[in-house]
């Protein structure tokens, strides 16, 4: 479906409105509680005990009030603003901001064989074009150290969203397509053996300068990235400065597209309401659909 301009228009034209209500309420106990300040102080005799603890207390509300705005406005905009572009996107699709995608389920993906820490947030579930369950969410991978005193401290392995699609036949193949930097994704070639997995060696030398590609069956793998999928894959990485990886094994397609950028989150020193900024969450979420609906598409022809 198109992003059209009318559709963004309605959405920040209903969300904006909310938000002014919000924002009015704020403003009017902030402006009470300030005027009832400004009372008291000349009122109240200087030097007095009570003006520098009510003083103090005006700063702990006023600083109160500014968090619980910045988590309101956050929350705000996932659930009008993202919300609305995914339903935009697919009626069918359901935004749970607080949920996200399970640590067996990412382990499954075999992206990585050990983390400490995980978490993850801003799930998309539904049907891929009305066939293929998935899910997306945002996931956090981290390695815990500890000093010689015993403090932890914790390194980021993964940051990114995660895919996973449930599709409509098995696959008899296992196929891991990783960025070049294997030992960043705490992978290493004995793990590929281990797992008889055989590194592939793909006709597109322009891919083969970003990727690496393992698989227990070359003939297959061929098959499903052809130069034109390949292409697209590196056109993806190139437009969004993302790399896009994937594994495919039994009946699933995992796909991760790490990156340092919080997903679907409120862009600061922006207008809460920017187009463009907009624009771009919508079309990278339609980019990502593209680059899945191009491989389910090869595999359900390619594997009959």
């Amino acid at each position: 479906m198109k992003y059209t301009k009318l559709y963004i228009m309605n959405l920040m034209f209903g969300a904006s409105l909310c938000q002014k209500k919000q924002r009015n309420l704020k403003l009017c106990v902030f402006i009470f509680f300030t005027i009832a300040l400004i009372f008291l102080v000349i009122y109240t005799p200087s030097g007095t005990p009570l003006i520098y603890l009510l003083s103090f207390l005006y700063i702990i509300f006023f600083v109160l009030l500014i968090l619980y705005h910045t988590k309101n406005y956050k929350l705000f905009y996932k659930k009008n603003i993202i919300n609305g572009l995914i339903k935009n996107y697919d009626s069918s699709f359901r935004y749970t901001p607080n949920i996200g995608i399970s640590s067996s389920l990412y382990k499954d993906a075999e992206f990585e064989q050990h983390f400490d820490r995980y978490t993850s947030e801003d799930s998309i579930s539904g049907k891929f074009q009305n066939k293929f369950p998935f899910t997306i969410a945002e996931v956090k991978t981290e390695n815990e150290y500890r000093d010689s005193k015993g403090r932890s401290t914790y390194t980021t392995i993964f940051n990114g969203l995660f895919i996973c699609i449930t599709l409509d036949k098995n696959i008899p193949s296992k196929i891991h397509i990783r960025k070049n930097s294997l030992l960043k994704n705490n992978f290493s070639l004995f793990d590929f053996k281990a797992n008889k997995l055989e590194r592939v060696e793909m006709d597109s030398p322009d891919f083969e300068k970003v990727y690496d590609v393992y698989s227990d069956n070359n003939i297959i793998t061929m098959q499903l990235f052809t130069s034109s999928h390949m292409q697209a894959i590196l056109d993806f990485k190139e437009k969004y400065k993302i790399y896009p990886e994937f594994t495919i094994k039994n009946n699933s397609l995992f796909l991760r597209f790490e990156s340092s950028k919080a997903f679907f989150e409120p862009k600061h020193f922006k207008k809460f309401l920017d187009y463009d900024c907009l624009y771009k969450e919508y079309e990278f979420i339609n980019s990502i659909m593209d680059i899945c609906k191009l491989i389910i598409e090869n595999i359900s022809f390619t594997l009959i």
